[in-house]
């Protein structure tokens, strides 16, 4: 993530490297704990995002929070058609319900938001 961390300066949370080996229950809390501290929540959209049981429930968790600002970061070079975004959603339908970003836009979207901390899944 350090397009997001040395570029852009954001402070990011990856379960898989931080959290390799530990029990679920422990990187539950973790996430948790990051969650409730964080103004924003971006979905890196991935086709391994798109396997990830984590990804619903931690949307479903950062949803519920009061102040949440969530976003589908797709990063594409080139904007997808709305095609190609509903097929992206088969099985994660919920996910239209957020706004869709590009790289070139995350700044912006990061700002409306007043993060201090993005989440983001890397599988």
């Amino acid at each position: 993530m350090s397009l997001l961390e040395d570029r852009y300066k954001f402070k990011v949370y990856i379960d898989c490297e931080e959290d390799d080996g530990a029990q679920i229950s422990t990187i539950s809390k973790k996430l948790r704990k990051a969650m409730d501290m964080a103004k924003t929540l971006v979905i890196l959209k991935t086709r391994n995002s798109d396997q990830s049981s984590w990804v619903s429930w931690e949307t479903g968790y950062f949803d519920n929070k009061d102040n949440d600002h969530i976003g589908v970061l797709f990063l594409n070079k080139d904007r997808l058609t709305q095609d190609e975004i509903d097929k992206s959603y088969v099985h994660q339908e919920y996910l239209k319900d957020y706004e869709e970003i590009y790289v070139d836009e995350l700044v912006n979207f990061v700002a409306k938001g007043k993060a201090e901390i993005i989440r983001a899944r890397n599988e």
